[in-house]
C-alpha cells in the first residue's frame, strides 16, 4: 500500500474513535473503568482506616509515671487533652489531626504550630506536656 493509504485509514480510525467516545459522552456511558477506579477508592479508605486505627491505639495510651504524670502529646488521647487548661474539643481536635499529618511532635514546644495554640497557652500547660 502507499504511504497516502496508509495516512487515509489511521485518519479514518482517529475519526472513528473520536466518533466513539463522543457518543459515549452523549448518551451518559458508564465509565468503562469504573470497577478499577472503585477498586483504588476502597483501596485508599483501606489505608486510611488502617492508619486511623494505628493513630488511635496510640492514642489511647494514659499519661503514667514513665513521663512524670505528663500528658504526651504524641500518644494522648482526646480527652486527656481536653483535660488540660485552655485545651477544649476544638483544641484537642487540631492537635490531634495535626499530629496525624505531620507525624510525631519533637519538643512539646512545637505544639504552638497546632492552629489556636500560641506562646500564652504554651506557656500555660508547658509543665503539664511532654514529647516523647
Amino acid at each position: 500500500m502507499s504511504e497516502r493509504k496508509h495516512e487515509l485509514i489511521l485518519a479514518s480510525l482517529a475519526f472513528a474513535l473520536l466518533g466513539v467516545m463522543i457518543i459515549c459522552a452523549a448518551f451518559d456511558v458508564p465509565d468503562l473503568f469504573a470497577a478499577s477506579k472503585q477498586q483504588t477508592e476502597e483501596e485508599t479508605f483501606s489505608f486510611s482506616n488502617e492508619r486511623a486505627l494505628a493513630v488511635e491505639e496510640e492514642s489511647t495510651t494514659p499519661a503514667n509515671s514513665e513521663n512524670g504524670g505528663k500528658v504526651n502529646l504524641n500518644t494522648a488521647a482526646f480527652e486527656e487533652l481536653t483535660g488540660l487548661n485552655e485545651i477544649g474539643e476544638e483544641r484537642a481536635k487540631a492537635i490531634i489531626e495535626y499530629r496525624e499529618t505531620y507525624g510525631r511532635f519533637l519538643t512539646a514546644e512545637e505544639i504552638t504550630n497546632v492552629y489556636g495554640i500560641g506562646e500564652s497557652i504554651y506557656e500555660s500547660i508547658a509543665d503539664r506536656i511532654t514529647a516523647e
